[in-house]
């Protein structure tokens, strides 16, 4: 924001050259005065507008860091409650491996069982069909 005057000492070409009078250069002055004094409230206003818009970006930006850091907090909690949970279900699976451990030899035996079960019944048809051969003699 420059001000440029022009101050030229030759008149212009449809100006008539202005006698010199003490009103003329008081006129003068009082206009370049003016002049300054509105370029001056200009920039002013400028920097102004400037400074305010920093100042409305470095607010902006320190409301984003306080929303991001609560986030961030969030986060944290969350993650420090999962690992919590998980300690705790680790220790309940823990409490639990005996009994799972019991199952699986149940199972075990189980199956056993049903081996043996099917043998038996292998066998008792066996016995029963040499028995109806005996007595179909």
């Amino acid at each position: 924001f420059f001000l440029r005057l022009e101050m030229s000492a030759e008149p212009k070409v449809n100006e008539t050259p202005a006698a010199p009078s003490g009103n003329n250069a008081v006129d003068n002055t009082e206009k370049l005065r003016k002049s300054t004094e509105a370029t001056f409230e200009k920039v002013t206003a400028y920097l102004l507008g400037e400074l305010n818009s920093c100042t409305e970006d470095y607010v902006l930006l320190e409301k984003m860091n306080e929303v991001t850091a609560k986030k961030y907090a969030e986060m944290a909690g969350n993650a420090e409650n999962l690992t919590l949970f998980m300690k705790q279900l680790k220790e309940k699976y823990e409490s639990f491996q005996p009994f799972l451990e019991k199952i699986d030899q149940v199972e075990v035996g189980v199956q056993s069982l049903e081996e043996t079960v099917m043998q038996l019944d292998e066998y008792s048809k066996r016995l029963e069909l040499k028995y109806r051969q005996l007595n179909s003699m």
